[in-house]
């Protein structure tokens, strides 16, 4: 099977810990998936809703297909290892792909599939 090329964005962060996604071409993907790119002793810990397991590294995108031209927001969880003091962390980088079951679905425009957001620990 082969399958059309898709467009897929992913929007800086409105607020702490938000982030936005949507689908810019069709057919939609099986799923969308985010790899996170974190500073040491921090983890994805969730998404709000969350409806598939997270990772340390990485998670999906909750609520399934996209339709075409759709974007959702929603939070992503952050945890920190116990003891980490309060302040700045430093940055992180969430990297949105489309994926057919497990495969990446090629992407028209990637360079607009990554955010990045600083990072800090409440006290």
């Amino acid at each position: 099977m082969s399958y059309p090329r898709q467009g897929t964005r992913a929007t800086v962060p409105r607020a702490a810990g938000v982030i936005t996604v949507g689908r810019t071409e069709r057919p939609p993907p099986f799923r969308l998936a985010a790899r996170a790119v974190l500073p040491a002793g921090v983890e994805v810990w969730s998404t709000d809703p969350q409806d598939l397991p997270s990772f340390p590294d990485s998670f999906d995108v909750p609520g399934g297909r996209f339709m075409p031209g759709e974007e959702r927001t929603f939070d992503v969880v952050l945890r920190a290892s116990a003891g980490t003091p309060a302040g700045a962390l430093g940055s992180g980088a969430f990297t949105v792909e489309a994926r057919y079951v497990n495969e990446p679905v090629g992407d028209v425009d990637p360079a607009d599939n990554t955010t990045t957001f600083s990072i800090s620990a409440a006290g």
